[in-house]
């Protein structure tokens, strides 16, 4: 199972309607970002949800591959909806390439005061995909206690294409 590392961009807005550029270069011992997180962190003190404060892309790979485009939203000060869930992701990384972007502030001038957004990166040192991974882990249990013998005689009517596979490997 691979390591995950989170990569923190922070963008400090302070004039309405700012456009920012960013440049950041992901470890190059990872190889895979899996989910993204933007978030105000601070700054807009509102007692409404804000669905939309500014508008985030990023690219991958040194431009190669277009992978986030989403709208930054500023929480209520006095009941925030932490949320920790992340955006799902798939993006092969090459090694020493950056990740660039843009954020552009679109919060109503009327409510406007400096504030920072993050975005967060989960990334992993493994190219496999978590899916593969657990039937990977499921076959090598299923080989241990001699289930995939019990199942293909329970399926032989049945075509299953990892099962196929499986039997050209073991044959």
């Amino acid at each position: 199972m691979g390591v995950t590392r989170y990569n923190i961009i922070r963008l400090q807005v302070d004039r309405p309607g700012q456009i920012i550029r960013f440049q950041h270069k992901v470890p190059s011992y990872l190889k895979r970002c899996t989910g993204f997180k933007a978030v105000h962190v601070r700054g807009i003190g509102t007692d409404l949800l804000i669905p939309e404060i500014g508008w985030l892309t990023a690219s991958f790979n040194s431009l190669k591959e277009e992978a986030i485009v989403a709208a930054v939203a500023a929480q209520p000060f006095y009941e925030p909806e932490e949320t920790h869930e992340y955006q799902s992701l798939d993006v092969n990384l090459l090694p020493g390439q950056l990740v660039v972007g843009v954020y552009l502030d679109t919060c109503p001038s009327n409510i406007f005061a400096p504030y920072i957004v993050s975005l967060y990166l989960r990334c992993t040192d493994s190219v496999e995909k978590p899916q593969v991974k657990a039937i990977i882990l499921f076959l090598n249990l299923c080989k241990r206690k001699n289930l995939l013998q019990r199942m293909k005689q329970k399926t032989a009517h049945v075509q299953i294409p990892w099962m196929t596979k499986m039997n050209m490997k073991n044959n």
